[in-house]
């Protein structure tokens, strides 16, 4: 916007004047001499407040009378919103909801506090308006949400809020479908514990529900449950006769971390077996044997150990530690016998309950007062009917006793006593029925603790020494409390004379992971298999089972491309220098066909005669060859022509008997007498294998091995020579041959598979797999790990299941190279077995870890936290950065900051964010006093969205305000009524009148941030678009202009003044800011006598204020009045159209000179006392009178006077100029664009009789813009 021409009243001076930036224009104004004066407090407008009575709540303070803008948002989705509010006035007031269909009032009219109960179905976290009609009295105004929603993940814990006074029966239940359950976890939710306050309460469990008599907690209460399923739950909690009830809706929350099976290494050893089977690496090993294996026990200290594998026929079980505390089986007549049943390894005992149990003596070996281990494995088929009984104990009675193992009779939990009374461990660790657990307590020291399944649950003190002297019993207490028995199974008894460490007690549970592997011998075949079946996984939720992952020493088929091999934990094979390697996997059949070469080497091979490719190979498939014309048949290479060191490897599977067989069945060959091959004789003896190699001569060497490979088995065939010794290989073992010096033959023969190249093709009868070839000689260690890979096997098969005990579930097989994508229904549960199958009973495969991968359908929104500014924050300088944080299972997309004040939304903002974890900042400036509500929402990639817990507070109350909690002001009439509720400050700025000033003058000021005479301290919008100058009455808007402004620094305002600025009248205004939904104000034509700032489309200027005249161009260009003359002394002028008085007025304008003509005035100001001829040029300029580019004044007529500025004008700049009258005399003023002064006139006589304004350019081609 250019700066206007403008008409005032004259001003002497202003004190505290700010800098001013314009654009060309003329205005006439009105000026007084007065003192500003600027008061740093600023009043806040005052609204009235909304309580919030519950921290969940989300609502938004009141707007304007005669209605309240209300937000809730209690995460209900879809469930019935029920709040409640009140109103304490005490005349009813209609009450009335405004943008919600179908809510329900309990009453319509609402007063002296009476509670109305507001419920809307289908609660969809929408906007509404609650309308209360009021009069001016103070009234508050609260609202409580009675069923706020929670949204826990499965698997966590819920917890349920609730008030009670007084006393009365309390009751919880599950209810709408909800199912739970005290002891186990095939419900919607498992209840965990119930408190007053933080005291956790005793309970009864009547009806399948929580109850206890007389509850008189008068406070706050905790109900929690763990949530075990997805979806809705509901509870109902009942207090005397008075029901509420609580929700959740629970999501299953997506794993980022696999499940990771390392809870075993299982080896095998070679040792003696039969066809019933072969145990290992289960039970733990007798009379104190350190086992040297990975993994082995070190049962060194062991004092007792009972397999429980049976009972003699004087009813003992014995003991294998070697210490001979064999145990008595005592079962009260009944037959022991039928007592053995099924155990964790081998065999175990079962207990009745009533009066079975096993007793060891107290002989000495057993009396361990100081370090300390009791293990063994429980299968418990239900919890007893009375307190503690016991697992194992060692007690004659109570106090006084050695020390026990027991549990609770409802089975939570698991206590040792070290029979001192005082020093125990008691966990609740809630073994689940009808499953094996492994139980042990160790003591190093005095600290005691208490292992679970191979996992320590806590610790406690225990005495420094244990009492000697008692027996050991296993199923019951003392002789004192024989009745205190145990309901089920136990197996492997041990106690050690030391503490064991958590390794070794974590390794003694695997071996029970473990129990099921057995080594089978098959037909004499030398192969040998047996299980691994894995724990039984659970997700707490139905998951999708992506893939499962192991690792293990290498198996399978050899890597490609020579790329070295890593995956497998030892084994890994080295293929440099593999220049062929065939796999024979294309499984096909048939002339002709393509075998292709992995090694990158590119010697791929073509079939004749009828091989067939699609049997079983030693790893997937092979090729069979029927002995009479099939063979593969690989053209010549360079890359084949090895002549230093070689290996040759293949697997075959010679046909039994001989008798189909060639004389010489060629396995791999470039030819007899041309290079190498794998051959092989059945006549000498039973046959035998060899590897030959040629020199350049035709001399042969060789290394063979009398070894009957026709036998219908697959057997690892490998031939190296390094340069100098010839070694063959069967099976992974070696054997010498020639030393051959020198370097192999080279030929153009082509290579051959199952037969010899040539006339006498000499073909094989069988099958071969895994073809290579390399250009160095494989180590020994190589060999035997190449050959491993072909006899040991992991053999896998996976299952879902819908129970924890997988029962009916059938066994899926699955591919047994890692990684594999099972193809299994969703279920909660998950178990994988592998068969572990080898060749050779001295090799045993080895199985490291297991990865499980699992995935769910993302039904979890994201959560949204609030992390700054904390909740009740006073904030005192308006500038505030809010921060929020959102994370999600799969992807995050945006985040929204809602920010509410008493007139209903005041900020939202919506950013861009991703990945599962992000944080936002928005800073917002020169935010008004008020009370505030704030909070965010994040989103996911599927759309779902989150609110954070709940709402945040924050209150704006600047320096020096003196209320906390704003009202209305009173309306008395008063300068302290307040302009508009919508304008938050005010500062009040105070005049000082100067003699003989009168009204309706206009006076500049600055607004600023930095800089100004009224300092807004950043509540103003940095256009200054919500600044308005009022009266001192507080209510009359005054008009004004605004000259100019840089954005959030300051504005130049021209405000014109009603009241008397003369000597001794001392009036003041109120400058109000801080609405940021308002746009500016500011008409100079309606503050000015004369104004035109150009603004304006044009061309032509507006024809009420304006005409022109002369020779040229005169019109609106780019918002300014541009003047150009086109013949000489033509003056082409703009007019003003009326006449003006100019007596005590100010002309100002603003001006630039854009071209200069040849000679005469540039431009120039003159008044007129006929209309249009000069009688009073104000400034000349350029070449005329030899002053060029100055400024000067002439006065024509009778009393010609002129004045000639010292200084020169810059074409191109824009300058200000200001004539001042004071009635009898008149100033000029020559000012920079900043209002600096250049020059100034001094004042002389002035010619009456002025009447309009001439804005001209004179001779040709002087142009100017105003």
């Amino acid at each position: 916007m250019e700066n206007p021409t403008r008409f005032s009243k004259k001003s002497s001076s202003i004190d505290t004047e700010g800098i001013v930036f314009g654009l060309a224009c003329l205005f006439v104004y009105f000026t007084a001499v007065f003192t500003v004066f600027f008061y740093e407090d600023a009043e806040q407008i005052n609204n009235p407040d909304l309580e919030i009575l519950n921290s969940d709540v989300e609502a938004a303070k009141v707007q304007d009378d005669p209605g309240f803008d209300v937000f809730i948002n209690s995460h209900t989705r879809g469930d019935d919103l029920v709040a409640e509010f009140y109103h304490n006035s005490e005349n009813p007031q209609p009450i009335s909801v405004i943008g919600l269909e179908g809510y329900q009032l309990s009453k319509n009219e609402a007063s002296n506090g009476e509670k109305i109960l507001l419920k809307v179905p289908g609660w969809n976290n929408r906007y509404f308006k609650l309308q209360i009609g009021h009069d001016s009295e103070i009234f508050e105004f609260g609202i409580k949400i009675l069923n706020v929603q929670s949204y826990p993940v499965v698997g966590g814990k819920w917890t349920v809020k609730f008030e009670t006074r007084g006393t009365a029966d309390l009751t919880i239940k599950a209810v709408n479908g909800t199912t739970w359950s005290n002891v186990n976890g095939n419900n919607d939710l498992k209840f965990l514990e119930i408190k007053c306050k933080d005291k956790v309460l005793d309970y009864r469990w009547v009806n399948n529900s929580v109850f206890i008599e007389n509850y008189s907690c008068n406070g706050t209460g905790y109900e929690t449950s763990k949530v075990l399923t997805s979806g809705k739950h509901t509870i109902e909690v009942k207090f005397g006769n008075i029901i509420k009830y609580a929700k959740n809706y629970a999501s299953v929350l997506i794993s980022s971390t696999p499940i990771v099976d390392t809870n075993w290494t299982q080896y095998w050893q070679y040792g003696d077996f039969n066809d019933t089977g072969y145990n290992s690496g289960e039970e733990l090993p007798d009379n104190k044997n350190v086992e040297t294996w990975p993994c082995g026990a070190n049962m060194t200290g062991n004092v007792l150990l009972l397999h429980l594998n049976s009972v003699n026929a004087s009813n003992y079980t014995l003991d294998s530690s070697g210490e001979g505390n064999d145990g008595f089986f005592n079962t009260s007549g009944e037959d022991p016998q039928g007592k053995v049943v099924s155990g964790k390894f081998n065999n175990a005992l079962s207990f009745d309950g009533v009066d079975d149990y096993v007793d060891c003596g107290n002989d000495s070996s057993l009396d361990i007062t100081d370090n300390i281990t009791i293990e063994l494995w429980f299968y418990s088929r239900g919890w007893s009917h009375i307190d503690f009984p016991a697992i194992i104990s060692k007690r004659e009675a109570d106090p006084g006793f050695d020390w026990e193992l027991y549990y609770w009779r409802d089975g939570s939990r698991i206590g040792f006593d070290d029979g001192s009374g005082a020093k125990f461990i008691d966990l609740n660790v809630n073994p689940s029925l009808n499953t094996w657990h492994h139980v042990v307590i160790t003591k190093s020291g005095t600290t005691g603790t208490l292992y679970l399944d191979g996992v320590s649950k806590g610790t406690n003190t225990l005495v420094s020494s244990f009492g000697t002297g008692d027996s050991v019993r296993i199923g019951t207490l003392g002789t004192d409390a024989l009745d205190r028995c145990f309901n089920g199974s136990i197996d492997e008894v041990a106690i050690f004379n030391r503490s064991l460490s958590s390794d070794e007690i974590l390794d003694h549970y695997r071996r029970g992971l473990s129990s099921h592997i057995t080594l089978n011998h098959s037909n004499g075949a030398f192969s040998y298999s047996g299980d691994f079946t894995s724990a039984v996984f659970d997700t707490d939720s139905s998951v999708q089972w992506d893939n499962i992952s192991w690792i293990s020493n290498a198996m399978g088929e050899l890597p490609d491309n020579q790329q070295p091999e890593t995956k497998f934990v030892n084994g890994n094979a080295n293929m440099t220098g593999n220049v062929l390697l065939m796999h024979m996997d294309e499984d096909s059949s048939g002339f002709g066909r393509a075998i292709i070469d992995t090694s990158g080497g590119g010697n791929n091979g073509t079939t004749y005669g009828d091989t067939d490719g699609t049997v079983s190979g030693k790893f997937d498939k092979g090729n069979y060859f029927d002995g009479s014309d099939d063979y593969i048949e690989v053209p010549f290479s360079s890359s084949l022509n090895i002549t230093n060191a070689i290996t040759i490897e293949t697997w075959a599977k010679a046909k039994s008997p001989k008798t189909v067989q060639s004389d010489y069945p060629r396995l791999v060959s470039r030819g007899w007498v041309d290079s190498y091959e794998l051959t092989t004789d059945i006549l000498e003896d039973n046959g035998s294998v060899s590897f030959f190699l040629w020199n350049s001569t035709g001399d042969p060497f060789f290394a063979k091995v009398y070894f009957d490979i026709f036998d219908d088995q697959w057997h690892h065939i490998v031939g190296t020579w390094n340069g100098s010794q010839m070694m063959i290989y069967i099976d992974g073992v070696g054997y010498p041959g020639n030393t051959f010096i020198g370097s192999i033959a080279t030929t153009s023969t082509n290579l051959t598979i199952a037969r010899a190249p040539g006339a006498a093709p000499q073909y094989l009868n069988g099958t071969i797999d895994e073809v290579a070839i390399y250009n160095r000689s494989l180590s020994a260690e190589e060999i035997l790990n190449h050959h491993k890979r072909g006899i040991l096997r992991l053999n896998l098969t996976v299952r879902s299941c819908d129970d924890p005990a997988c029962s009916g579930e059938s066994w899926t097989d699955v591919d047994d190279n890692s990684p594999q994508s099972p193809s299994i229904i969703d279920n909660q549960y998950f178990q994988y077995k592998f068969r572990f199958e080898t060749d050779n009973a001295s090799y045993t495969p080895v199985l490291y870890n297991v990865t499980i991968h699992y995935g769910l359908q993302d039904t979890m929104p994201p959560t949204a936290t609030l992390n700054s500014p904390s909740n009740s924050t006073t904030d005192t300088d308006g500038n505030v950065t809010f921060t929020c944080s959102a994370t999600d299972n799969s992807a995050l997309t945006n985040i929204t900051l809602y920010v509410w004040n008493s007139t209903g939304i005041y900020y939202a903002n919506t950013t861009s964010i991703s990945g599962t974890s992000n944080q936002t900042s928005w800073n917002i400036k020169s935010m008004p006093d008020d009370g505030y509500t704030w909070n965010c929402i994040a989103y996911d990639n599927v759309s779902q969205i989150d609110w954070a817990d709940a709402n945040r507070s924050l209150t704006l109350m600047h320096t020096n305000v003196t209320q906390a909690h704003y009202r209305w002001r009173a309306d008395d009439g008063g300068e302290g009524n307040w302009y508009n509720a919508n304008w938050p400050y005010r500062k009040e700025v105070s005049l000082n009148g100067n003699g003989t000033s009168g009204t309706d003058y206009q006076i500049k000021i600055v607004v600023g941030n930095i800089t100004g005479n009224v300092n807004c301290s950043g509540h103003c919008q940095e256009d200054f678009d919500d600044i308005r100058f009022i009266d001192d009455d507080g209510v009359t808007e005054l008009d004004y202009w605004r000259e100019s402004y840089t954005a959030s620094n300051n504005a130049t305002f021209w405000v014109e003044i009603r009241d008397n600025l003369s000597s001794g009248n001392n009036p003041h205004i109120y400058v109000y800011y801080g609405n940021f939904l308002v746009e500016s104000a500011s008409n100079g034509t309606n503050t000015f006598i004369f104004f035109d700032d150009f603004n304006y489309a044009g061309p032509n200027l507006d024809s009420d204020k304006w005409f022109t005249d002369g020779t040229g161009i005169v019109n609106i260009t780019n918002n300014e009045l541009y003047v150009k003359t086109t013949a000489s002394w033509a003056y082409a002028k703009a007019v003003t159209k009326n006449t003006i008085d100019i007596s005590d007025k100010i002309i100002e304008l603003r001006w630039k000179v854009i071209g200069a003509g040849t000679s005469g005035e540039e431009c120039e100001v003159a008044y007129s006392a006929t209309g249009l001829t000069d009688s009073w040029t104000i400034f000349r300029k350029n070449g005329f009178l030899n002053r060029d580019l100055k400024l000067y004044t002439l006065q024509s007529g009778s009393s010609a006077q002129r004045w000639d500025s010292a200084n020169t004008v810059t074409i191109g700049t824009y300058y200000r100029y200001r004539f001042v009258d004071n009635g009898s005399s008149v100033e000029v003023h020559w000012l920079n664009d900043d209002y600096s002064e250049i020059e100034n006139s001094g004042f002389f006589n002035r010619d009456p009789g002025i009447q309009h304004i001439q804005l001209k350019q004179g001779t040709t081609n002087d142009e100017g813009v105003f």
